[in-house]
């Protein structure tokens, strides 16, 4: 039946994080239910970008946390012992 190809664009974003994929795939009848391997590369790749991303926030979110616990700590101290 000739060339069967389809062009196809992706535009997905995962926690904040964005990307566009413009490629032309080859379609066949016989693999109607399989995905492209450089579809599953492209997601791949996206999903470590955002998965790199959110361990950073949740580093820092962490870190803030840490820091307001200590934060409030020493301001019980400080109100329970005004002279120390």
């Amino acid at each position: 039946m000739g060339d069967m190809r389809a062009s196809i664009k992706i535009e997905a974003e995962i926690c904040g994080v964005k990307d566009t994929w413009d490629t032309w795939i080859n379609y066949s009848p016989n693999d109607c239910c399989g995905v492209d391997e450089r579809v599953l590369t492209f997601f791949r790749r996206l999903y470590a970008r955002a998965s790199a991303r959110s361990d950073k926030i949740d580093l820092q979110a962490e870190k803030e946390r840490k820091e307001e616990a200590e934060r409030d700590m020493l301001a019980r101290l400080k109100e329970k012992y005004p002279d120390g």
